[in-house]
């Protein structure tokens, strides 16, 4: 169905636009200087194509590529590029299929404004930017190098294989059966979490940066919109601007980049850590605590404290049923001047009157034990005492009056 809706637009295409229709069969000459096409003009490409210049698609024009070999003839890196733009009374765009775009340098294929461009099986393509409000469908296709997506484009992507894939500004992506090798998501002034991302060669069922990271953006920020379903992603790389504040927990990123802003690793790795002006990270470890009695019987609500080295609370838990409690502490916080660490915090365990204390430096998760050192559980804990009390009172009670009313008879 997929193929057949394709096939469809193609023909469609052709058969409703008004303005010349031209075909440019395969050819071993070279085609000097740009190739500009305009107005409401179709211009189809097909077989090889060498060019030493660039192919600009204008107004209501549109270009097809089927079953096509693109050549850049370059002699530097860029110096040709293919590009969609200035639209007017429409909007430019690109219909590529079966087709193979190549240069012995870098080049780009690049969208502005609200121009548009359905890719399926095309290859090669080493960067593919979707500026301002354009929007795009790629599938069965390979991007070597970066497909970028910024301010309001949106972008489809489904079956196809993206070496990095860049979204920043309020654009949204969607992606679809495919592999990443490099996620970037650059946002700014927002407030957002991320939980268990970054795991090599990560198979997502289905993740969504709104939806799964909370994200809620402040005045004058913004953030992609990108939702990934049955994709595996690789690598990750987040920046964030303008005041965002972050916490990334059990993950491992690639890069990261704070620029005015301020995030907090939990049991994370930031990878390659930039910094840009006061920019900071605070780097966090899970402390377990396991408190016991004198004769090593789980302790269950007792009262956990961590205190800074300036005595100054940290964290506070109580432990569970099987008396642990899992405190979230500070290592260091690292900007662009250095790496300033916590020290020593001073963990106390007390449950009645009893207590007890230890020194962690939390250099990475770690696991104390802490004894209440005089204390051992009643076989009958105290808050047992008053209900057994009363049931063997009322259980002796009917017992009486049963063998006084037995005496009577």
């Amino acid at each position: 169905m997929f193929v057949f809706l394709v096939s469809s637009l193609f023909g469609a295409l052709a058969s409703v636009q008004k303005g010349n229709i031209s075909t440019v069969k395969a050819s071993y000459s070279i085609y000097q200087g740009d190739l500009i096409i305009t107005g409401n003009n179709v211009t189809t490409i097909e077989g090889r194509f060498d060019i030493n210049g660039s192919i600009i698609v204008e107004e209501n024009a549109t270009l097809i590529l089927e079953n096509a070999i693109i050549n850049f003839t370059q002699t530097e890196q860029y110096e040709h590029n293919l590009i969609l733009r200035k639209p007017v009374n429409g909007n430019p765009r690109l219909k590529s299929r079966n087709t193979t775009i190549t240069s012995d340098y870098w080049f780009l294929v690049s969208l502005y404004d609200n121009s548009s461009a359905i890719l399926y099986d095309s290859t090669n393509i080493p960067y593919l930017y979707i500026h301002d409000s354009s929007n795009a469908s790629v599938s069965n296709s390979v991007i070597r190098f970066t497909l970028g997506v910024s301010q309001s484009s949106v972008v489809s992507v489904s079956n196809s294989a993206i070496n990095t894939l860049l979204a920043y500004g309020f654009s949204t992506v969607s992606v679809f059966n495919s592999t990443i090798n490099l996620l970037i998501l650059n946002s700014a002034g927002v407030n957002c979490s991320f939980v268990n991302i970054g795991s090599a060669q990560a198979f997502y069922s289905f993740w969504d940066h709104y939806l799964n990271s909370s994200v809620v953006i402040s005045s004058g920020g913004w953030a992609p919109n990108v939702t990934v379903r049955n994709t595996r992603i690789d690598r990750w790389q987040l920046g964030f601007q303008k005041n965002s504040n972050v916490t990334i927990t059990d993950s491992t990123l690639f890069r990261l980049y704070p620029s005015y802003s301020t995030v907090w690793l939990i049991n994370s790795t930031g990878g390659l850590i930039g910094f840009t002006g006061w920019g900071r990270v605070y780097i966090l470890w899970y402390l377990n605590v396991h408190v016991i009695d004198l004769i090593g019987q789980n302790i269950p609500s007792a009262t956990v404290t961590a205190t800074y080295p300036n005595a100054t609370l940290a964290e506070l838990k109580l432990t569970d049923a099987k008396g642990y409690a899992r405190l979230t502490l500070i290592e260091m916080m690292i900007n662009a001047t250095g790496e300033y660490p916590i020290g020593n915090y001073t963990v106390e365990a007390t449950h009645l009157t009893y207590s007890n204390t230890t020194t962690v430096n939390m250099t990475y998760n770690k696991m104390v034990t802490i004894i209440l050192s005089g204390f051992i559980i009643p076989e009958f804990p105290s808050f047992f005492i008053l209900p057994l009390f009363m049931a063997i009172t009322l259980l002796a009670s009917v017992v009486h009056r049963r063998k006084h009313k037995n005496v009577e008879m």
